[in-house]
């Protein structure tokens, strides 16, 4: 039984080995290496920011030593002959727990709440929805407040998520352009520049003439 467990784990860990060695050489090391022609240190936003692409355009293309196909297209056709993944178990929907009278019955309807947003959180994370992962509670006791509804809430996640992900990558964008300084129209000084009207400026800064 010994055994069998040891050979176990060995294949196991080569299996780990020759991913980790793939992964290092196809994604960290030329990563790395780009970042610091620009002076820069990789980090966990970076890495997040850049593995999409990494496994968009290098590893879901990637034939399999197995099936000698590409994984993702071997997908598109195996998917229709996959069965559905079997539903959590939420337990029993009868009136008594819908409507719980006693304290006991409280206790046992929301003693899985934590089990819930432990889904929730993982389920974020597997879709990379990492502001969504930390600000969804904060934004539904807000919207249980303002007696919104559903639809409200789903959209005040949707924006958190959108604005966390342009700040993240104006921030990883503006740190590879390796700038000297950051100027932003925000911190213009009418002061110094006395000939600059600030009627005509603020009129460029929001892009009207665009339009006209």
């Amino acid at each position: 039984m010994t055994l069998k467990n040891d050979t176990y784990r060995a294949k196991t860990k080569g299996k780990v080995e020759r991913f980790t060695r793939y992964l290092r050489y196809s994604f960290y090391n030329p990563l790395v290496t780009r970042l610091k022609t620009s002076g820069l240190v990789l980090d966990s936003d970076t890495a997040n920011a850049e593995v999409l692409k990494w496994l968009r355009d290098t590893a879901n293309l990637h034939i399999h030593g197995t099936t000698e196909e590409v994984p993702a297209q071997r997908l598109k056709l195996e998917r229709n002959h996959l069965q559905p993944l079997p539903m959590d178990y939420t337990g029993s929907q009868s009136a008594a727990v819908t409507a719980p009278k006693t304290r006991k019955e409280k206790i046992t309807r929301f003693s899985n709440i934590p089990l819930q947003h432990q889904r929730i959180e993982e389920l974020c994370r597997n879709l990379n929805l990492v502001q969504t992962a930390e600000s969804y509670l904060d934004i539904a006791k807000s919207c249980g407040k303002e007696d919104s509804n559903y639809t409200d809430f789903l959209e005040s996640v949707l924006k958190t998520e959108l604005t966390a992900r342009q700040n993240r990558s104006k921030s990883i964008l503006t740190r590879m352009a390796g700038f000297p300084a950051i100027k932003t129209l925000a911190e213009f000084d009418y002061n110094f520049a006395t000939g600059v009207k600030c009627q005509v400026f603020e009129g460029l800064r929001s892009l009207s003439f665009m339009e006209r």
